[in-house]
């Protein structure tokens, strides 16, 4: 979403573009995931999807794949993309290995965990699309508070899944500062303060535009809500959202 509203008005449409942002953005993604295996090991113990503590690799490995991950795309966004995106993309790999490694560790950090994984997997990873594309001040940026609000909601209700494993291994989270059943308030609180915020930045864009993607998303959630549940429901809803204002950005 963040590449396509950087688009602008294009006049030549270079594909270099697209594929060194899929590329870089597809080597922090795996960066992320990767080094945050190699310090999850302790909570991760008995899930199945982490291969360091599932024994079939180890530490030193893993550390060696996961610094490669983030040379090459260091390499590629400092060569080829505009400075901007180079210290966007610089700001989104140290968040993401000071979110999962010690010494500070903000995974383990209440609050700061909210904050930081609002950034580096939600805000900032749009403001870096947005800067591959080549236009930050395009009038999708404002999608940028929503957005960090959404990806703080997912990080707290993923905590709330891990409540157990977090505890056993001793990882102070927010969820498990505030304890479950206030957790589960504030996400709850989260996700309505987020759907205010996503309806305030569609209702700037067009007023027709705004009444008309909420009216469906709201239908749609009445309708799915049944089915997968009031949380998968709201994902599907969300996305449908900034689906669709993005679209509607490119088109105008």
């Amino acid at each position: 979403m963040g590449f396509l509203s950087g688009l602008g008005e294009v006049s030549e449409f270079d594909l270099r573009a697209p594929l060194l942002f899929l590329i870089t953005s597809s080597l922090y993604l795996a960066f992320s995931f990767s080094i945050n295996n190699c310090f999850d090991v302790r909570n991760d113990r008995g899930k199945g999807q982490n291969p360091i503590a599932l024994g079939l690799i180890g530490f030193r490995e893993g550390a060696f794949v996961s610094s490669i991950l983030a040379s090459i795309g260091i390499l590629f966004t400092y060569l080829w993309l505009n400075p901007v995106s180079f210290y966007i993309y610089i700001l989104l790999l140290v968040l993401s290995f000071t979110y999962s490694a010690p010494p500070l560790r903000l995974k383990g950090v209440p609050v700061a965990d909210l904050i930081s994984h609002g950034l580096f997997f939600g805000s900032l990873l749009f403001l870096y699309g947005a800067s591959v594309g080549g236009d930050l001040l395009n009038p999708a940026v404002m999608i940028v508070l929503p957005l960090f609000i959404h990806s703080a909601a997912l990080n707290l209700r993923n905590h709330l899944d891990d409540f157990d494993g977090d505890m056993m291994a001793a990882t102070k989270t927010t969820a498990l500062w505030l304890g479950r059943s206030r957790a589960s308030k504030v996400l709850q609180a989260l996700i309505a303060v987020h759907w205010i915020a996503l309806g305030i930045v569609t209702l700037c864009f067009s007023l027709q535009f705004s009444i008309l993607i909420n009216s469906a998303a709201l239908l749609i959630f009445l309708i799915l809500r049944r089915y997968v549940g009031p949380i998968r429901a709201t994902d599907v809803c969300f996305s449908l959202i900034y689906a669709s204002t993005i679209s509607y950005l490119v088109v105008l």
